[in-house]
């Protein structure tokens, strides 16, 4: 319960102006932000689960869905984060100068539960309104919403958010930013086979840029989804960067990253319990990695 009323407690320095009734004529704008020198909030207002990442305003009357959130900077370089998404509270306390965090995701109840397809849809949509408006860089709390939003947005579902990370050196995360635009191998373990196997195994364009995932198949590149074709060549997405596809600016590019890309492309979805444990490697990368200049 601690938990939710510090949530409440944060949401709170909201304007009652971003707390309007989504009820009335006036159709808000998809995304309100209130920004200072280190604090960040506002509320997004998602759509239809149908229409969530196609058409820009939702229709008059359409029921739309509340995102409420904020980063507050309490000390230098520690923060605390909160957003409510389908009622679900997520919260974290991060202390990025020891590299440590505390993460929770409960119900109304003080319950711990699970992120689902439909609330990735909402933060995957409100990660991508709030880079294409320009929001990230403002301050160290604006970045640190987006590195969370980014993380939250691609935790699957029976990977739980009650998580601590007790403080990691440099070397708990391998920086791939030297790496940006050249091939290198990236592996997974699954059900098929494990680690540098030739089939859990591909040729990665690291950082590189593009709509979709492309592998080199049968002498041709294609957006084909290789499953576990061994040491396949692949490119695009941002392939090993910390987060779902593209961001608007610089990548984190990092080998837990790299690895998970890996596994969620070649035969395994992001849903796909053979890719969890790829994933939850990738917690203190998102938090804490460099992003990579040059890469956006």
């Amino acid at each position: 319960m601690k938990t939710i009323k510090l949530a409440a407690l944060l949401l709170t320095i909201l304007p009652l102006s971003l707390q309007a009734d989504t009820n009335s004529k006036r159709l808000p704008e998809p995304l309100e932000i209130k920004i200072d020198r280190e604090n960040i909030s506002g509320v997004f207002w998602g759509q239809g689960e149908q229409n969530i990442l196609g058409k820009a305003l939702a229709v008059q009357g359409e029921k739309r869905t509340q995102l409420h959130f904020s980063s507050m900077q309490i000390a230098p370089g520690q923060f605390e984060l909160a957003l409510v998404v389908h009622g679900k509270s997520l919260t974290a306390s991060v202390d990025k100068d020891s590299k440590s965090a505390k993460l929770s995701a409960l119900d109304a109840k003080g319950q711990a539960v699970f992120l689902n397809e439909k609330d990735r849809l909402q933060l995957t949509a409100l990660l991508k309104t709030y880079e294409l408006q320009g929001y990230g860089k403002q301050n160290d709390a604006a970045n640190m919403l987006k590195r969370l939003l980014s993380l939250w947005a691609q935790t699957p579902d029976s990977v739980s958010l009650q998580r601590t990370i007790d403080g990691v050196s440099t070397s708990a995360y391998e920086n791939l930013c030297s790496y940006n635009g050249l091939e290198l191998a990236a592996s997974h373990d699954g059900n098929q086979c494990g680690y540098d196997d030739p089939e859990c195994t591909s040729l990665a364009l690291v950082g590189s840029r593009g709509s979709n995932t492309e592998s080199f198949i049968n002498g041709q590149w294609t957006t084909a989804v290789p499953d576990h074709i061994p040491n396949v060549r692949q490119r695009g997405e941002c392939y090993g960067n910390c987060g779902g596809g593209c961001p608007s600016g610089n990548q984190i590019l990092t080998r837990d990253c790299l690895n998970h890309d890996q596994c969620v492309r070649n035969g395994h979805s992001l849903i796909s319990g053979w890719c969890n444990d790829d994933f939850t490697y990738t917690f203190d990368d998102a938090m804490f990695a460099p992003e990579c200049p040059g890469t956006d």
